[in-house]
């Protein structure tokens, strides 16, 4: 069954740059920024979907966010917000170097990533900690895949992979394969696994090397499951392999994924050109797959019960179990990013 969700005009309260609608707030949580610079957070049923608040940010192409505790960190353009996760009032905003492109957090800081720095923010208030400028502090080399957080430290990719200490912004060590730019970081039970232009490789908090697999193609997406370490190739599909560098199942279907992530025991991801597709982490079968579905891809999500998938002019929710579509809803303009809350 489908559901559209219209949004209908609510007024604003005086003094205030969100809205409150008069909406269920029992479902799975999700975040949804559109084009035109709004937030919503939806609240995701097994066959609607709600706005529970909406927020202002800056318009523009890309948005991404973070959660701490009780705080939802958005990066729109150049300037962070930090908002209220229960009702999206602003209780802080911090101005960044240049347009924002990717966050991660951990610690009570933000740290977000932009072209040519990155920015390292006090999620309690927004004051700014630190700025690591690529510039200014001859930092080459830099991917801009979003950073992962690490035993007390921010991690980037790149040529070479470097960390930073997450307090002061103290460079805190690097790695290189030797040969390639690390483009993908993901972070399970304090290991770091990075991959890049010929293999995967599994890294300590230190960056201190585990074990390195190579590659026939450029792994761009990671998203560790129960069963191990999923990672998808360009144009070369998806793999699994072991958290100790076995390598397991592998789906060569020669596709471009733009997003990855794990779903209880599934692993769900989202092609280039619009179609879902979800196997099973264990074994590489396929469980499901959704063609109903708009492009460019926008985000890709696990919340609760529900995938978010964003594409196009629409966000719906997919059943994880059989990717069935439980709803589809369009915000005000096209999405720009989707996120679990």
């Amino acid at each position: 069954m489908r559901t559209t969700l219209l949004l209908l005009p609510f007024a604003l309260l005086a003094g205030c740059d969100f809205i409150l609608p008069d909406d269920d707030d029992d479902g799975d949580p999700g975040l949804v920024a559109d084009a035109d610079g709004t937030v919503y957070r939806l609240s995701a049923g097994v066959d609607s979907v709600s706005v529970v608040w909406t927020a202002d940010v800056a318009a523009t192409d890309s948005v991404s966010f973070a959660v701490s505790g009780d705080t939802v960190v958005v990066g729109a353009g150049s300037r962070v917000h930090g908002l209220a996760a229960a009702d999206g009032t602003e209780l802080w905003t911090a101005d960044v170097i240049d347009q924002v492109v990717a966050m991660t957090q951990g610690g009570g800081r933000a740290y977000a990533l932009g072209f040519t720095a990155m920015t390292a923010i006090d999620v309690a208030d927004g004051a700014v900690l630190w700025t690591a400028d690529f510039t200014a502090d001859g930092i080459a080399g830099v991917s801009f895949a979003a950073p992962v957080f690490a035993d007390g430290g921010v991690i980037l990719g790149g040529d070479p992979v470097r960390r930073f200490e997450g307090s002061n912004g103290a460079p805190d060590g690097t790695w290189t394969s030797g040969d390639t730019e690390m483009l993908g970081l993901a972070v399970d039970g304090g290991r770091v696994y990075a991959g890049g232009r010929n293999g995967i490789s599994a890294l300590g908090a230190d960056l201190s090397e585990s074990w390195s697999h190579d590659t026939p193609e450029e792994v761009d997406r990671i998203a560790p499951t129960g069963a191990g370490i999923v990672y998808s190739q360009v144009g070369a599909g998806v793999s699994l392999i072991s958290s100790a560098g076995e390598p397991g199942w592998s789906v060569d279907d020669g596709a471009v994924y733009e997003s990855l992530v794990a779903a209880e025991s599934a692993v769900v991801g989202a092609r280039l050109q619009g179609s879902v597709h979800a196997w099973n982490a264990a074994d590489g079968a396929e469980l499901w797959t959704v063609t109903d579905t708009s492009s460019p891809v926008r985000g890709l999500a696990v919340t609760g019960a529900t995938i978010l998938y964003g594409g196009g002019e629409f966000v719906q929710g997919l059943d994880p179990g059989d990717g069935s579509v439980l709803w589809e809803w369009s915000p005000g303009a096209n999405p720009v990013g989707v996120s679990a809350f």
